[in-house]
């Protein structure tokens, strides 16, 4: 249709101002919401940190990131090691974090397929890169700290429980659900049997034939136990050794005990790993252990002591096996106190 000039003005000149009025606000109002930098402001007579603590500083580093990023001060955690090393300095970054006031990243591949970010915080290093979050590259030495390995800070003051911090993935609950379903009506003794034999940097957790002495320690801690019920569920990173372990076990058997007829993850999931399915496994069998009521593992595995700490499991309901070589030139320090936990 043919339209005069005058209304050619009037109908269509007009919508296409009144737009460019209306993104000149919206751009007002974005530079509004830049916000300033301003360190996380922790009370100093906090010792505890809670979940309402934990959303508050979730809350604060959201608002962070719409400030100049230039100005931010961040520390940045770097997993260099096995699950249970990585979420024992997680936790220890996080109340750094708290204490300094800084911001916290984690550059960790695949953390998401093992745990939720608690309040979904934005901590993923490479894609607040890649969003646009942060810049590395604008950030002074003394406001970027990146925290290499496993490396512990000193935490001056703060406790922190991990159930608050991180928790299972959905895909990790689907993955323990098996499992799970197998103990509806019983108490659940988790064993873990680590070895590190086939890792070339690491000393070894056990010496050849110690995997033996953990069904008597487990029958005893059963018998001890009364007439109640009780699942056990078996992991390790050894196929072989956790297969003569259920076997043996089997043969011992009493009718008070159910052997899970699935078993964990085969092989430590190392940072080097990249397949997810291992390491699924692995964040799986983590949140197993730390499920289970009572626990026997192998002495100085992070991995065992992680999850017995997350499930706040009793201490009187832990034991432990201990390499019958410790204490000798290429063995682990033998704990003082014996190879069974009391």
């Amino acid at each position: 249709m043919c339209l005069p000039k005058s209304l050619h003005y009037k109908h269509i000149w007009l919508p296409i101002l009144l737009a460019g009025l209306l993104l000149g606000f919206v751009e007002v109002l974005q530079v509004e919401q830049r916000v300033t930098f301003e360190p996380f402001g922790l009370s100093s007579n906090i010792t505890q940190v809670d979940s309402e603590l934990i959303r508050d500083y979730v809350e604060w580093h959201e608002r962070m990131l719409n400030a100049d990023c230039a100005s931010h001060k961040i520390v940045v955690f770097q997993c260099y090691a096995g699950i249970g090393d990585c979420l024992m300095s997680l936790e220890t970054n996080f109340l750094y974090a708290l204490e300094t006031g800084r911001m916290l990243f984690i550059d960790w591949a695949f953390w998401e397929v093992g745990i939720k970010a608690p309040y979904n915080i934005h901590w993923d290093w490479k894609r607040a890169q890649e969003l646009g979050m942060v810049c590395p590259e604008r950030l002074e030495a003394d406001q970027l700290e990146k925290v290499i390995g496993v490396g512990m800070i000193a935490i001056k003051k703060l406790r922190i429980a991990p159930k608050d911090l991180f928790s299972p993935s959905v895909a990790v609950q689907e993955a323990m659900s098996p499992i799970l379903a197998q103990f509806k009506d019983t108490k659940v003794l988790g064993v873990q049997i680590r070895t590190a034999f086939k890792e070339k940097t690491a000393l070894p957790f056990l010496s050849p034939n110690d995997h033996l002495h953990f069904v008597p320690c487990m029958s005893q801690f059963l018998d001890s136990q009364g007439k109640e019920k009780w699942g056990v569920f078996f992991t390790g990173d050894s196929q072989k050794l956790v297969d003569e372990v259920m076997e043996q076990a089997k043969k011992m058997s009493s009718p008070l005990w159910t052997i899970a007829s699935e078993k964990g993850t085969i092989g430590h999931a190392f940072y080097e790993n990249k397949e997810e399915g291992v390491l699924l496994r692995s964040f799986s069998d983590f949140f197993l252990l730390a499920q289970c009521d009572a626990i026997i593992h192998t002495k100085w595995s992070l991995f065992a002591e992680k999850a017995i700490s997350f499930g706040e499991i009793e201490p009187e309901k832990v034991r432990w096996i201990e390499d019958s070589q410790c204490g000798k030139p290429g063995h682990r320090t033998c704990y003082p106190y014996g190879s069974y936990g009391k």
